[in-house]
């Protein structure tokens, strides 16, 4: 079967999660083996940044292979991110939040990504949607132009972790607040809609008593299930598949190479998923 016919078109979500997100590669990997590309993809916080890296040109191999340069030398990535400080910083925030002491997500991503990282949403290959939410709105903001650094420094600036990202004259925190697998956005938009779900279990049961900062993700994940299966009631994607990375958490990313290696299975079962998918369409 040539996977790479263009009869069948296939959008992608790429959800919220931090650290697991890097899992994510191992998704974008099965469409480069079989051959074929997403028309779209739909992201939140991690997931939109994976995102715009593919659509914005690289193979799923490159992001791999930049993503562990990049953050498995920690002493570099450090300095890196110290020496950022002195960069200009963004525009201060409205009234109370001006005093956040938070990192400052947009120029932690100046930082991190490539340097021929594309400036903005014309420059992608393919369309992305990029999720937010408005802080004061209270409500999903959805980025498809523009500059492309601050919506993905908005997607995913966790509250807690990061400062609020304002921008155009609005605030906003992390997506994965009010839609963390943007599923729902990709409906009509082709034949087949995937859906990557990356949200964390809660941590296994111990003896121990559990820490603030554990009972703050816990809640931020039980929050984040309970939107994913209220859309699901409406708007069910294709497919929704959910790589085995639990027990890493948000910030973890120096773990890359073991939520890599842990998560390796979860490219093959995504391409025979795949296959099959396309297959049933192509006997319609």
């Amino acid at each position: 079967m040539d996977h790479g016919s263009p009869d069948v078109s296939i959008a992608l979500a790429l959800g919220g999660g931090g650290a697991r997100g890097l899992a994510h590669i191992h998704a974008l990997a099965a469409f480069d083996e079989l051959g074929i590309r997403p028309s779209i993809i739909a992201g939140t916080s991690i997931g939109a940044i994976a995102a715009a890296a593919y659509a914005g040109g690289m193979s799923a191999a490159e992001i791999r292979a930049y993503a562990e340069q990049r953050l498995m030398d920690r002493w570099s990535l450090f300095t890196d991110l110290v020496r950022r400080q002195n960069a200009p910083k963004s525009a201060p925030l409205p009234g109370p939040l001006r005093r956040s002491r938070r990192f400052d997500l947009q120029r932690m991503l100046a930082t991190l990504l490539p340097n021929d990282f594309p400036a903005s949403f014309a420059e992608l290959a393919m369309p992305v949607k990029v999720v937010a939410t408005d802080f004061f709105a209270q409500a999903e903001t959805v980025f498809d132009s523009g500059p492309l650094l601050p919506a993905l420094a908005a997607s995913a600036a966790v509250p807690v972790l990061f400062r609020p990202v304002l921008y155009d004259g609005r605030v906003y925190i992390d997506g994965g607040t009010t839609n963390p697998i943007p599923f729902d956005l990709l409906h009509g938009k082709a034949d087949i809609v995937i859906a990557v779900d990356i949200i964390g279990d809660n941590i296994e049961r111990t003896s121990n008593p559990v820490s603030r900062v554990d009972a703050l993700t816990a809640s931020s994940h039980i929050m984040q299930r309970a939107i994913v299966n209220a859309k699901r009631k409406v708007c069910e994607p294709d497919l929704m598949v959910r790589p085995e990375i639990d027990g890493v958490r948000v910030h973890e990313f120096h773990r890359i190479g073991n939520i890599l290696d842990r998560s390796a299975e979860f490219r093959e079962h995504l391409k025979r998923q795949i296959g099959g998918l396309l297959e049933m369409r192509v006997r319609r």
